[in-house]
């Protein structure tokens, strides 16, 4: 839970960074975020009256251009960390899998092979909540033991059941999370 934690302020710290780093890019936007001057000139038979309501108007003029100026900064902000969130989410899983691609090899061993299979899968089947899938998008088959007496439950085939497997998860762009053992040969996370 720790590195989690220290995974997402890690990301809090770039989303800062990525906060300043947008407020430059809209000093450069700038001309394509602002609304164009709305005040119009004096009328031709101006009184006291008449600049008084043209003053208004202004002041009328330039409140909506910073509310639409609001506005559209804010849709572009949006819009900029949307696809920066969806950026980061896409490059992280895609180095997982290509850092973490290969897999168990049992050595020609058909129960640690078999042993291995389900171990993945009940590491699959154990994160399922959609974040845990989000940020924990890999897990591999690390080791296949066999230790004599170590499952207690009455669960898998008897001749399955001394085997121990060490499955590791792996966060965003291959960090380790956690080793996790699964006893019985594959049946008890």
């Amino acid at each position: 839970m720790t590195k989690l934690l220290v995974l997402l302020a890690m990301l809090g710290y770039g989303g800062y960074k990525l906060h300043r780093k947008t407020e430059r890019w809209l000093e450069m936007l700038r001309p394509l975020l602002d609304s164009p001057d709305q005040t119009h000139g004096a009328p031709a038979g101006s009184s006291e009256a008449g600049s008084r309501s043209s003053a208004e108007a202004r002041a009328l003029a330039s409140d909506r251009s910073r509310a639409v100026s609001r506005v559209r900064r804010w849709l572009v902000l949006s819009s900029l960390y949307t696809l920066a969130l969806v950026g980061l989410l896409t490059v992280g899983r895609w180095v997982t899998r290509t850092a973490t691609a290969g897999g168990y090899d049992a050595g020609g061993e058909p129960a640690a092979e078999t042993v291995a299979r389900a171990s993945s899968e009940l590491a699959h089947a154990m994160l399922d909540h959609p974040l845990q899938r989000l940020l924990i998008p890999v897990w591999r088959v690390v080791d296949v033991r066999r230790e004599p007496g170590h499952c207690e439950e009455p669960l898998g085939p008897l001749d399955l059941r001394d085997y121990v497997a060490d499955v590791r998860l792996y966060t965003l762009f291959a960090l380790p999370y956690r080793t996790v053992a699964v006893t019985c040969g594959g049946a008890v996370w």
